[in-house]
């Protein structure tokens, strides 16, 4: 038979960035027991692996390989502990999900004792359905933000009491509105806590113990625990498509506040639809647009091809400490990998510490890095008023107030700073032009 197909191009839709992805993710499920050498051969499979069938069941749903090889996977995931295969591939860089209480015990020894602790209502407590909020935006996340889905059931009643520093909180319990539902008794010890906004979820990218190299999304309570209930399924999901990203594609999609880093007002007519000659996806209109030129012109950053930018695409740790480099005049050319000699520079010059660079770039290390490269300048005592102030980490509290005091970072839209938000190569540009103004 014949077939006609019609359609829209995305270089003419109005669509959102696309991540063009390298492959189907392949999933390692820790926690899978020994085949039993006596009696039936999946005695412990069947019997007392609960948390890993769970697992097993969630991605057989979603339809994701899995494999029992942790050097093949692209994630690992799960609700039990750290197996020895799925530790070592968590320590060399694999991208891993972990969530309740036993993978967070587990996950607590990646860091250093204290720097992760996972708190519960009480030792009754079961499960809740509650409003949360999403103070930080990242793939693992993102589809639930898009849909307004501000609805979370977690069993295991816990919550994080305390998170490394440089971890984001992607999902916190939202402590104005009222529980939905839950087996939580009202006299535990914690039950007040869980309630004030208590951290459901973060991810962290960065050094852990013993030299490990970590790119983890840890999530209080379990994500797998009913079959019926598999909402939360897609925080996997996303995580698994995620680790296997290589590449944002920026199409002609609005701009909104949250792809900026000022406080101008930009209309829903403020499309990148008129390109400049030298890019397409940079619009005369485009906010960031002077400061893609002044960048590209000084050779400090650029383009993504000859004729593209990717404003809105994020950027890495590699890039930064590569840009800083070359303008302390630094030849960053040659080494093992196109960062190798801006790293060097980087790390000699205690701008940074040289881990993770290919992880991508926040905002408040962004600003961080800058700061420690213009010899760490003194800064008031005064506090930022910005709302999100508070989720500032400490060892970037006075980089921010820094950026701030001096214009180079001037907050986004509804008085906020989005610290720990992903930083894109248009803020990037924007930010190195601020600095080096005067």
């Amino acid at each position: 038979d014949d077939y006609v197909i019609s359609g829209i191009g995305v270089a003419k839709a109005d669509a959102p960035a696309a991540e063009l992805l390298s492959k189907a993710p392949v999933i390692y499920i820790s926690g899978k027991p020994s085949n039993n050498s006596t009696g039936f051969v999946y005695t412990s499979l069947v019997g007392s692996a609960a948390a890993y069938n769970y697992d097993r069941q969630a991605m057989e749903v979603l339809g994701f390989t899995v494999t029992d090889n942790a050097a093949e996977a692209d994630l690992i995931i799960g609700a039990s502990s750290l197996d020895a295969q799925a530790l070592e591939a968590v320590k060399n860089g694999t991208p891993y999900i972990g969530y309740g209480s036993t993978a967070i015990r587990s996950a607590a020894k990646l860091f250093e004792n204290g720097q992760l602790v996972r708190q519960t209502v009480d030792g009754s407590a079961m499960d809740a359905l509650a409003y949360v909020t999403y103070p930080t935006v990242t793939a693992t996340n993102a589809s639930y933000v898009a849909e307004g889905d501000d609805i979370l059931y977690g069993y295991g009643a816990g919550y994080f009491e305390t998170i490394p520093d440089g971890a984001q909180v992607l999902v916190q319990l939202d402590g104005s509105k009222d529980l939905l539902e839950g087996f939580l008794p009202s006299d535990g010890a914690h039950y007040e806590d869980f309630l004030n906004n208590s951290i459901q979820a973060i991810s962290y990218q960065g050094a852990g113990v013993d030299g490990a190299d970590l790119d983890v999304v840890l999530f209080a309570n379990t994500l797998t625990n009913k079959t019926h209930q598999r909402d939360e399924y897609n925080f996997i999901s996303n995580t698994a498509f995620a680790s296997v990203v290589t590449e944002t594609i920026v199409g002609p999609s609005v701009d909104h506040d949250d792809d900026k880093d000022d406080n101008q007002e930009i209309d829903e007519g403020d499309t990148p639809l008129d390109p400049t000659p030298g890019f397409t996806d940079v619009a005369d209109n485009f906010w960031g647009k002077e400061a893609i030129d002044a960048v590209v012109e000084a050779g400090l950053m650029q383009g993504t091809s000859d004729t593209t930018f990717a404003p809105n695409a994020t950027t890495t740790r590699a890039m930064l400490m590569t840009i800083l480099a070359r303008m302390d005049g630094v030849d960053t050319t040659g080494g093992a990998t196109w960062y190798t000699k801006g790293m060097e520079w980087a790390v000699a010059e205690g701008v940074s510490d040289g881990t993770n660079p290919e992880g991508v770039i926040t905002r408040e290390q962004l600003v961080t890095m800058l700061y420690r490269s213009f010899g760490s300048p003194e800064v008031s005592e005064e506090a930022l008023t910005f709302a999100d102030a508070a989720q500032i980490s400490d060892w970037a509290a006075d980089a921010m107030k820094w950026a701030v005091e001096n214009g180079i970072l001037t907050g986004k839209g509804n008085n906020t700073l989005d610290p720990q938000g992903n930083a894109t190569r248009a803020e990037l540009a924007a930010v190195l032009v601020r600095a080096t103004a005067e």
